[in-house]
């Protein structure tokens, strides 16, 4: 594990510091702990908007709900025991029943206080404020997710309970990763053990699944663009979306359509597709040209059958055409959702390719034996499980011999390329009549 060179409370003042000079209503409140805290810096940038209360917290929630219910955005702070257990009446009453916007930061969470003692440590912080109606409860990882979600904060309208070690934060994410206000961020995909961490806690959680992989013949099949100690086969998933828009575009394809599965948490690697298709069109200057077209949430509740999919690509493609989108080509976030839309497209008198090409992604079988065979994106789904198979079997042969010394340990971290497989459904853009201008589209 690899420490950050800056501790955490710096990068949360700076954060305080850089929004406070976009929005003029951010003010900070203490409890005679500027210092712990770092928000002095804060004070010699803006002294008019910083509220030093003294020792008395349940004083300081009041004064910010006041300030609130004019129009302030109040960042209040003191160590996590005072900041829950103290207020608990004047959040829960005057903030939360209240609609007020408050920001509340608790620093020194669990036993972090170290030589301040019992007193100032709070092991139930998170319970007393998660059951309070309508607060938010969020604790940061390291810097990188703490940049990502101070703006979601900031913009987000009610209570926030932050719970911030001060010091230096152990390195888990990049900056410019992507993170959701109040939802939780797949890790490490598996299926024997489920591990929840938050805070300071998930880089302890990343340590244990790699020592228990140690133990485990573990292999991941992954699509988290990283490395690990894990045995892993990788792949980055935003390349396969890349490698799609790149092949529509050389085509000369400039209005496109990109119908997916609900964009929901759970299958957050769609979004990654998207990104990745999105990022080539902006090379291009095209932001904007590309239509996202997702199906609705609801459909993740119900049970899916062999034709879900195929069913969505047919209907979102419907509704793009009964909305008159413009556009001459569709991508599939997957090959039988480009299967509905091409039988969408046909119904419609929509000729494929020459009106508007189709392009899928994971070359399934029936995608090169269809009459109109399916330009796909190979990510080489069956070798990957191959490989991982191929790696168990490896470990627990070598588990299985006798060693009188040190036994011999190996790291697989196998990524595949994404292969473009071009057949009938895609071809270069009408330069003529689009389809939507002729009369006997239905």
């Amino acid at each position: 594990m690899v420490l950050e060179d800056r501790w955490l409370r710096e990068t949360y003042v700076d954060l305080l510091i850089e929004y406070a000079a976009k929005n003029k209503d951010i003010v900070i409140l203490e409890a005679d702990l500027m210092k712990a805290g770092g928000t002095f810096r804060f004070a010699e940038k803006y002294p008019e908007r910083t509220f030093d209360v003294g020792i008395q917290e349940a004083n300081m929630i009041g004064t910010a709900a006041g300030m609130s219910a004019m129009g302030k955005i109040p960042f209040t702070h003191t160590f996590t025991a005072f900041a829950t257990r103290r207020v608990c009446d004047q959040v829960t009453l005057s903030v939360a029943y209240a609609g007020l916007n408050v920001k509340m930061m608790g620093s020194d969470p669990g036993v972090t206080a170290e030589y301040n003692g019992g007193t100032h440590m709070s092991m139930e912080d998170v319970s007393i404020m998660r059951n309070i109606p309508g607060m938010i409860v969020y604790e940061p990882v390291d810097s990188a997710q703490l940049k990502a979600i101070f703006p979601q904060i900031v913009d987000h309208y009610g209570p926030v309970y932050i719970r911030l070690l001060r010091r230096n934060a152990v390195k888990v994410f990049e900056d410019g990763e992507t993170f959701e206000l109040g939802k939780g961020k797949l890790m490490r995909e598996g299926s024997d053990v489920s591990i929840f961490a938050t805070g300071i806690m998930v880089a302890e959680a990343v340590e244990a699944v790699e020592e228990l992989a140690k133990e485990l013949p573990v292999v991941i099949i992954s699509n988290k663009e990283k490395t690990t100690t894990v045995d892993a086969i990788n792949q980055d998933n935003s390349e396969v979306g890349r490698l799609m828009a790149r092949h529509l575009l050389d085509l000369g394809h400039r209005d496109v359509a990109f119908i997916t599965p609900p964009l929901t948490r759970r299958q957050w690697q769609r979004s990654r597709r998207i990104e990745g298709f999105i990022s080539e069109f902006e090379k291009e200057g095209l932001k904007g040209h590309v239509r996202i077209k997702a199906a609705d949430v609801s459909i993740e509740r119900r049970l899916p059958r062999m034709d879900s999919e195929y069913s969505m690509g047919y209907q979102l493609t419907r509704e793009l055409l009964d909305e008159g989108c413009h556009f001459t080509a569709i991508a599939g976030q997957n090959d039988m959702m480009a299967f509905g839309a091409i039988d969408a497209l046909e119904e419609a008198r929509v000729r494929v390719p020459k009106d508007v090409s189709v392009i899928g992604c994971d070359d399934i079988f029936y995608s090169g034996i269809r009459r109109l065979s399916l330009t796909t994106i190979d990510h080489f789904v069956a070798l990957k499980g191959r490989d991982a198979c191929d790696i168990i079997i490896r470990k627990i042969t070598t588990n299985d011999q006798f060693y009188t010394g040190l036994q011999p340990t190996s790291l697989y971290n196998i990524e595949y390329t994404p292969k473009l497989i071009a057949r009938k459904t895609t071809s270069y853009a009408r330069t003529g009549k689009a389809f939507w201008e002729k009369s006997d589209v239905i």
